[in-house]
């Protein structure tokens, strides 16, 4: 009861407890909405990105595509099987828009896309994002009789209205035409009152011509069929007029259209200082297209085309570059039909799949079917790959440094913790004079910093949410905008991967052929070597040192502790290094560990130089081909025995290998440690084992990862005479029965006596006994 009685009122008397809370709410909740923001950011780039694109793009590699696209929408779903929902052909080839506003030309440079408008919408969500509902219902790329949508028809809140789209479609075309009209018949007025010319240029040129051609001038001179200048009383007759009686027909603008196209909004608006969307053009008017055809090589055809509607995905990369039109027409206009069959061509199909359909596989399934020389066949993602790659790094990014003011806040309230324990320590002591536990009086601090966390947690998940529900009206309460567009020109962050030849760089990389062909020896696959570098003949010793000296600085000079050491150990030896304290043995066994490095000499391990070696390259063989013993034993103390024995692993493996082969590694362990007596102890601290039994750990620490040396500093100095005898025990019995190759220093000659050969250090250089 007591607990909960001064947690209570630790938190109504102490205004740091609403500081903390207050702090916790903030950061949760800027987590909250940060996170909410984003990833409603992501999901709707993603959705405008995919539906536009759909789920797989089968396309061709050349601009004149391929012919029959029904037989490849066949195959393509006898090998997708039931995975494929609807599938759509389209032509798309790049193009240039132009119109004119004012009397002056404007040029665009387009993406021209021809889409079949029956089945267009099966594959994509193209319909939804038309200005006009009954196109959003069906598309039909016949003008409509008004009816255009004023306000942003996607917006959930009113937006800037429209009002240039009120009279779009029939309605501003018959105005644009009468306008024309009556401009024409005004300019006519105007010739006739100046007594300026009333016939065409050319009706002119015509009848200057006649009047200049002598009379006498023969007909025959003149090619068959052909009359005088001047002479209109026997008109030409066009023999293939009655087989096309509407060829060179004059198109009434009032009452007809020409081939109708969706451009996309960005090309023919721009958003005025009062957020008022202005148009260039509207549906209604006519812009020119010149687009490649499909012959080899192409070449460049123009054609006249009538506005339908506006395409708005809200992405400027597509709002600003796309403009399609039926398929049927652009195909026709560019040659894609075969004049003797009439079978079209396409150059893209776009696929959509079922709900639960893997994306990937189906690519991977079209891809075996069709080959990669004539096809490229991607899903949605592959095609937007970096963009999409580039949001989900601004989001970890962005994660990563909410987490860090998070981390700063909570240790901010951690210390503030420490110092309200510092201030209650006389609370503290009353508490235990009262008979109040240990555990108790924790539980009091616990409960409290508890409290805090749970209800600033709550309150920060409460505020985030309600700030994500309600960030339309906020915005517009504090008369800001949420701009979403996504350019072109925004290029991915790049991840840096180096290269190396082998699997590990520098000399144990594995050499390329052209290197291999040049040595003259075969190389040895088994023991290592350096780079540039050969082991000299009939050498066997596993470890040499050769001419090693080593000196540290002490006061204003340098002691020298090593003068040119010559050293050997051969495969399976037992050598024992003795000498007087002081006399550089544990400075000896940190040069042949790879620890130091010598101030000139040579160490070399396996028939490596190991001593000038990169110090990632000395850890990596630090890890693999040494253990190292020592007199203190060094021990983790926050790990039980089991975990001390698998620390080098832990080092060596990552963490994916570690759950690929961790299973292995323990059972090793716990061999080890069963071993030498200590299966009953895995899970024992440091403080809880004996020195003779943390020695046998450090022991087996360095046996884990199954070294080719055993380096064992001073291993029985901290132990009894009893316990020193079983460590000496168990490295004889690792040299005999296991052929581990040990080096160990000691200061005792009873302890030398057990190793097979003797080394004495004295005066900084080696004396063998």
């Amino acid at each position: 009861m007591y607990k909960l009685l001064l947690c209570w009122r630790y938190l109504r008397t102490r205004w740091i407890a609403l500081a903390s809370v207050i702090s916790v709410t903030l950061g949760v909740a800027t987590m909250v909405v940060v996170n909410a923001v984003m990833a409603g950011f992501s999901h709707e780039m993603q959705t405008r990105i995919h539906g536009i694109l759909s789920d797989i793009v089968f396309e061709s590699h050349s601009l004149s595509g391929f012919q029959d696209p029904q037989w490849h929408m066949d195959e393509i779903r006898r090998a997708a099987g039931d995975s494929i929902a609807g599938m759509t052909p389209t032509v798309a080839v790049p193009a240039m828009l132009s119109f004119q506003v004012r009397g002056q030309w404007v040029t665009r440079q387009i993406m021209f896309i021809g889409i079949d408008e029956t089945s267009h919408a099966r594959a994509s969500d193209f319909g939804r994002y038309l200005q006009h509902p009954e196109n959003r219902r069906q598309l039909s790329f016949e003008l409509r009789d008004g009816g255009y949508d004023t306000i942003d028809s996607q917006s959930e809140t009113p937006g800037p209205t429209r009002p240039a789209l009120e009279g779009a479609g029939w309605p501003h075309r018959r105005m644009r035409v009468e306008r024309e009209r009556l401009w024409r018949e005004r300019q006519a007025d105007q010739e006739r009152a100046a007594g300026g010319p009333t016939r065409p240029i050319d009706r002119q040129v015509d009848a200057v011509l006649a009047a200049t051609v002598p009379a006498a001038e023969s007909s025959a001179d003149r090619p068959a069929g052909e009359s005088a200048p001047g002479d209109t009383a026997a008109p030409r007759q066009d023999p293939f007029k009655t087989a096309r009686p509407d060829e060179g027909r004059a198109m009434d603008p009032a009452t007809e259209q020409f081939t109708g196209i969706v451009p996309g909004i960005g090309l023919a608006s721009f958003r005025d200082s009062s957020g008022v969307d202005r148009f260039l053009v509207l549906p209604g008017d006519d812009v020119k297209i010149t687009f490649p055809t499909a012959g080899t090589p192409p070449k460049a055809v123009s054609d006249t085309f009538t506005i339908i509607d506006f395409y708005e995905s809200k992405m400027s990369e597509y709002d600003s570059n796309f403009v399609f039109v039926p398929i049927a027409a652009l195909q026709r206009m560019r040659g894609m039909l075969d004049p003797q069959t009439g079978v079209p061509s396409v150059n893209s199909i776009q696929i959509k799949l079922r709900d639960g359909a893997d994306l990937d596989e189906v690519r991977n399934r079209l891809r075996k079917v069709f080959p990669a020389d004539l096809y490229a066949i991607s899903t949605w993602r592959d095609k937007q790959g970096p963009l999409l790659s580039a949001v989900d790094m601004e989001m970890a990014v962005l994660n990563i440094l909410l987490f860090m003011i998070i981390a700063v806040a909570g240790f901010g309230i951690l210390a503030i913790f420490f110092m309200i324990v510092v201030e209650k320590t006389r609370d503290i002591g009353i508490l235990k004079s009262l008979g109040a536990s240990s555990a108790g009086v924790a539980g009091i601090f616990l409960g409290y910093g508890l409290f805090l966390g749970l209800v600033g947690a709550g309150a920060g998940l409460a505020l985030g949410l309600a700030i994500t529900w309600n960030i339309n009206r906020i915005r517009e309460a504090v008369g800001s905008s949420i701009r979403r567009s996504i350019t072109s020109s925004r290029s991915p962050r790049s991840s840096i991967r180096p290269r190396c030849s082998g699997s590990w760089p520098g000399p144990w990389r594995s050499p390329s052929p052209r290197a291999s062909s040049r040595r003259s020896a075969p190389r040895d696959s088994i023991r290592w070597r350096p780079c540039g570098m050969t082991e000299p003949a009939g050498e066997t010793s596993l470890v040499r040192v050769r001419g090693v000296r080593k000196s540290y600085r002490s006061g204003s000079g340098r002691l020298e502790v090593l003068r040119g050491v010559d050293f050997d150990l051969e495969p399976g030896g037992f050598v024992s290094v003795i000498g007087q304290s002081g006399s550089g043995k544990s400075t000896l066994l940190h040069l042949m560990g790879l620890l130091d490095a010598p101030d000139s000499g040579e160490v070399w391990l396996g028939g490596e130089r190991a001593d000038n070696l990169p110090g990632a390259r000395r850890d990596r063989l630090r890890n693999t081909a040494i253990g190292m013993v020592f007199q203190a034993y060094h021990l983790l103390p926050e790990l039980d025995a089991l975990e001390n024995v698998l620390a080098p692993l832990y080092v060596r493996h990552s963490l994916a290998e570690w759950l690929r082969t961790g299973a292995a590694a323990r059972d090793r362990a716990r061999g080890l440690l069963g071993r030498f007596g200590l299966g009953g102890r895995l899970h024992h601290r440091p403080r809880q084992l004996s020195g003779g039994e943390m020695q046998r750990v450090a022991i087996a620490r360095a046996l884990v990862a199954e070294p080719r040396v055993l380096l064992a500093d001073e291993p029985t100095g901290n132990l009894d005479e009893e316990s020193g005898a079983g460590i000496l025990d168990t490295l004889c019995e690792l040299n005999r029965r296991d052929g581990l190759s040990i080096v160990l220093v000691t200061h005792d000659t009873a302890i030398a006596r057990r190793a097979d050969r003797i080394v004495r250090l004295a005066a900084g250089r080696v004396e063998t006994v």
